[in-house]
C-alpha cells in the first residue's frame, strides 16, 4: 500500500492487487451518488451493466452480449459533470442483434460514463461510478471501475 499526497482536488484510477482499476479522490468532501430504487442497478462486471442497458433498450434479454454487436462513438462536449476525471470523454454506445426470425434489431445512442464523473455542481459534490444510461437517461447501470 503507498499513501501518496496531492495538493488540491484530482481524481484518478489506481490498479488494484487484483489487475483492475478504481476511481479513486484526494478529497474527504465527496459523497456516492445516491440510487434511485427500481431504476438505478448495481452489476459486478462492465459487461453485464451493458446487457441489462441494451435490454432495457429493447434487445432480447435471451440473447447474450457476445452474441451482439457493440459499436462505441467518443463524444465530447462542455459539460464538466459528462467527461471523466482526466477530461475523458463518453460515449454513444449502439448495439445490434440477430432476432430468431433472421431479422436485425438494434439499440442506439446508449450513453455510457466508463471514466464515471464528479458532480462538482452538488453540495456535497457527488462521485459516480462507470455506468451506462437506460432509455431517454432514465436509470443507470453500474459496474466497478476496472470491471
Amino acid at each position: 500500500m503507498y499513501n501518496i499526497e496531492v495538493d488540491g482536488h484530482h481524481n484518478y484510477h489506481v490498479a488494484t492487487e487484483h489487475q483492475t482499476w478504481i476511481l479513486v479522490h484526494n478529497n474527504d468532501d465527496c459523497v456516492p451518488v445516491p440510487r434511485k430504487p427500481g431504476r438505478d442497478f448495481d452489476f459486478d462486471t462492465r459487461e453485464e451493466a451493458l446487457h441489462a442497458a441494451a435490454v432495457a433498450h429493447g434487445a432480447p434479454a435471451d440473447i447474450p452480449l457476445d452474441e451482439m454487436a457493440v459499436h462505441a462513438k467518443p463524444q465530447y462536449g462542455n459539460n464538466p459533470n459528462l467527461i471523466g476525471p482526466k477530461g475523458e470523454p463518453w460515449e454513444q454506445v449502439d448495439v445490434m442483434w440477430q432476432n430468431p426470425d433472421g431479422s436485425l434489431g438494434q439499440a442506439r445512442d446508449i450513453a455510457h460514463h466508463a471514466s464515471g464523473h464528479r458532480f462538482n455542481d452538488r453540495t456535497p459534490p457527488e462521485v459516480a461510478p462507470p455506468h451506462y444510461h437506460g432509455p431517454e437517461g432514465y436509470g443507470h447501470y453500474y459496474y466497478p471501475a476496472g470491471g
